[in-house]
């Protein structure tokens, strides 16, 4: 069996990064996933480090305070939230 093509045909990627401000970063630091059948590597995941943390919360509190996301309502944010769907 082809475990890479069977975990690309379920969705995942080879990699992953942290989604921090709108777009995608690479963390300091990552984690390799492992096929355990074969020892191959599957993916390769952000491990946010506590740099990485403190990039997300600055953003996201200058998003709150600043943007139109702390001026909705909570009703409004947890609509948007549960519709939420990945690309």
């Amino acid at each position: 069996m082809d475990h890479r093509k069977a975990a690309a045909d379920v969705g995942v990627k080879p990699a992953y990064d942290l989604f921090i401000h709108g777009g995608w970063h690479a963390a300091e630091r990552t984690i390799v996933s492992i096929d355990p059948t074969t020892g191959e590597t599957l993916a390769t995941l952000a491990d946010a480090g506590a740099g990485d943390v403190d990039r997300a919360v600055t953003a996201a509190r200058a998003a709150f305070d600043q943007g139109s996301w702390g001026r909705s309502t909570p009703a409004d944010r947890k609509r948007v939230l549960l519709n939420y769907r990945p690309a």
